[in-house]
């Protein structure tokens, strides 16, 4: 599996491997399972409305609204009372290195997810956001070129690949455009973003977000993810994570708890989804680690 690759806006040369319109099946009360991309996602919302869900946070979609997240993130979409909810998808990479791999790949229920299928674990440097799910507003700028996008990948005409690649360009450039209108000039100091670590700590098992945070510190969410970033080398979920991690190996190391029980006293809601980014993290299965190193 690849290690996050930070690249420069500039560097952007998308390669669209799907693009589709979809109506989730499933209502908001439904038990559905929680699927993993392989490849980055964007929908935009046609119309109706309903709520895309992540491990740890949750989003209320309406017509207009754009979603965007990165490949290995579980998610699952879910429609209103009233269904309706009709959006337009597209998967895609941020670059042309597998455009050979070019047939859509269909997402995995997130206990049978494979790891080693992604092609790209991507992050923008001026926009740290892009490390995890972005939900925006009120984009139906966006929606004529996600159309063009639709009608090139149906056609499939001569340079349509080409032709893909520039209109989710511009789509991307402003997405990325209105994340960062409303950001702050300057610099946090390092006793604001100790601040903002303190409580991450205080409240690591707790289901927060970069949105939760910036409204305890009244600033933007993208704002204070670059100053994390800038301060400490990680964003604020790749700081919650770490720290997460951290707190689990003490109790797998000098407790009896069972995996489960510590999955969920360090913030994980699912176990299975605990045991792989713990794996990711130490190369080790919970269990196996415990049984390296418990301490007597």
């Amino acid at each position: 599996m690849e290690q996050t690759k930070i690249i420069s806006c500039t560097d952007i040369a998308p390669f669209v491997r799907y693009v589709q319109k979809y109506q989730p099946p499933y209502h908001l009360t439904d038990s559905v399972e929680f699927l993993t991309a392989y490849d980055h996602r964007l929908f935009y919302v046609y119309h109706g409305d309903g709520m895309v869900e992540f491990r740890d946070r949750s989003f209320r979609i309406t017509r207009g609204d754009v979603l965007l997240w990165p490949s290995g993130w579980d998610y699952r979409l879910t429609h209103s009372v009233n269904g309706g909810l009709l959006l337009l998808g597209c998967n895609f990479d941020y670059e042309q290195r597998y455009a050979h791999a070019a047939y859509p790949i269909p997402p995995d229920a997130s206990p049978d997810f494979q790891p080693n299928l992604i092609h790209e674990y991507i992050t923008i440097k001026e926009l740290p956001a892009t490390s995890e799910p972005i939900c925006l507003h009120n984009m139906e700028e966006i929606k004529p070129y996600l159309e063009l996008m639709l009608q090139e990948y149906q056609t499939q005409l001569v340079f349509f690949q080409m032709r893909l690649s520039g209109l989710l360009k511009n789509v991307l450039s402003q997405i990325f455009r209105s994340c960062a209108v409303g950001s702050p000039s300057g610099t946090m100091s390092s006793d604001q973003v100790n601040d903002v670590i303190e409580y991450i700590k205080e409240h690591y098992n707790e289901p927060i977000s970069n949105s939760t945070i910036g409204e305890r510190f009244n600033y933007h969410p993208n704002y204070l993810n670059k100053q994390m970033v800038q301060h400490t080398s990680k964003s604020i979920h790749q700081y919650l994570i770490t720290y997460r991690i951290t707190q689990a190996v003490n109790l797998l190391e000098n407790t009896d708890m069972p995996v489960s029980a510590i999955a969920a006293e360090v913030g994980f809601g699912d176990v299975c989804h605990f045991s792989r980014i713990f794996h990711q993290r130490t190369g080790q299965a919970p269990g196996n680690y415990r049984r390296c190193h418990k301490r007597k």
